[in-house]
């Protein structure tokens, strides 16, 4: 007995209060229809069961929907449900209103259209050199591109191991010139170079002796001699 008016009293405290939120008068429920109570809450009567799932059937027909509110999919999983049954995503999962497809890393894009004079590559999911997994957030580069971002180019052959892949940036602090003029000394470091491809667009930097777009040609006696011995 003792279990079955507890649940009759979990019953009937759900029931008002979602019912006085929908705008039923709880009135309707006298106190002479209980059979006593547990802590503050009537336990119902048996007559009044059949009005107590009558509402219920109401209530989840017309007031729980928009009383719980309902975003779609819940969110995945990957954000809360806001204000509007709008999702409010986790960073990295704000691609689809659901929360449910990741976002990839962005960097300055290759080619796009230029929003300004002299003004263009505003960032883009996988720098516009790549596809975008939505399911792992991570970008799935062309040939010829790397980096989180896909925001770097490659260096061909990977400079065969005889130098070192550089950005535009680096090349021009450790290669460049570094004076105005012949009779002038520098400080050993070359220019700065700030344009939005500094550290996009790569070159291979070639080790003592090798020179070429990918650091193949040997320019040194010995390596022509060893070179001569391995293939002979």
């Amino acid at each position: 007995m003792a279990a079955v008016a507890t649940q009759q009293q979990h019953h009937a405290a759900f029931l008002r209060k979602y019912i006085t939120r929908a705008g039923y008068n709880t009135a309707e429920f006298p106190a002479s229809s209980t059979v006593g109570t547990v802590g503050t809450e009537p336990v119902l009567s048996l007559e009044q069961q059949p009005m107590i799932y009558a509402r219920q059937h109401i209530l989840c027909l017309v007031g729980l929907p928009t009383l719980l509110g309902q975003c779609p999919n819940m969110c995945s999983g990957h954000g809360s449900c806001g204000p509007e049954n709008v999702c409010s995503c986790f960073e990295g999962f704000d691609y689809a209103p659901d929360c449910s497809l990741r976002t990839c890393s962005k960097g300055a894009a290759w080619a796009d259209k230029a929003y300004a004079v002299d003004l263009a590559h505003s960032p883009s999911e996988c720098s516009s050199a790549g596809l975008c997994n939505r399911d792992t957030g991570k970008c799935e580069c062309f040939d010829g591109y790397t980096g989180l971002a896909c925001q770097r180019s490659t260096c061909p052959n990977d400079c065969n191991a005889n130098g070192m892949c550089l950005t535009l940036s680096r090349l021009g602090q450790l290669y460049g010139i570094d004076h105005q003029h012949p009779s002038t000394g520098g400080d050993g470091t070359g220019p700065s170079y700030a344009n939005w491809d500094k550290d996009s667009v790569t070159s291979c930097f070639c080790d003592p002796g090798f020179s070429g777009p990918d650091c193949s040609r040997s320019s040194s006696p010995e390596s022509h001699f060893l070179f001569f011995v391995f293939t002979s």
